[in-house]
């Protein structure tokens, strides 16, 4: 994994970066991942600034907040400095890794846990998508979890594991499976292009 993959930190600014190896066997075996998958989720998850210690997923959506508020500096700076932020209310639901120490420089941010939400405005999350694959359910299938199984709660169980056919499951999909209309504007950044589209609150 390339050292030199970002020169900047779109979280805090920092220059200097780390890569570890995050996947282990178990996990490799239940998800069934090639050598090119197994690289490139390492990277998404295992390539983390030296200073504030985001990866690049949590940095990738650092970055979708800045360019939504055509910012040309970190989230750290959007939050302290920026006008047009800081008079908005911004919810985070649930903590956003190593990002919460920066969202908590606005004077109007609240961190809310899921299912907890609030009509309007725009959701910015990440997906994290094995893109060699079509997504697929695991119900029927031995239990995987997000982060190591001998330390994760029932809830950090996987119900869903996303493919390449992500960007279809839009309000429409989230409609039908919970029953909720959509009452908010998401901005997706990840794997994914950024874009606006409506979806409900619910998670899968």
């Amino acid at each position: 994994m390339p050292s030199s993959l970002l020169e900047v930190c779109p979280a805090c600014g920092g220059r200097q970066f780390t890569a570890e190896t995050i996947l282990w066997p178990e996990l490799l075996d239940d998800w069934k991942l090639s050598p090119g998958e197994v690289d490139y989720i390492n990277l998404q998850q295992g390539f983390s600034c030296v200073s504030c210690k985001n990866n690049l997923r949590s940095m990738t959506l650092a970055a979708a907040v800045t360019r939504a508020f055509g910012f040309d500096g970190s989230l750290e700076h959007l939050c302290a400095r920026n006008s047009a932020i800081r008079q908005l209310t911004v919810i985070e639901m649930n903590p956003a890794g190593n990002l919460s120490s920066f969202l908590r420089l606005l004077p109007r941010h609240a961190l809310h846990s899921f299912p907890q939400t609030e009509p309007g405005g725009r959701l910015f999350y990440t997906v994290p998508i094995v893109v060699g694959r079509l997504t697929r359910t695991r119900q029927g299938l031995p239990p995987s979890y997000h982060g190591n199984p001998n330390t994760s709660p029932d809830d950090f169980k996987v119900e869903t594991e996303y493919g390449a056919d992500v960007a279809i499951f839009d309000a429409d999909t989230k409609t039908a499976r919970c029953g909720k209309r959509p009452n908010r504007r998401t901005q997706r950044g990840d794997s994914t292009a950024n874009r606006s589209i409506p979806a409900c609150g619910c998670r899968s």
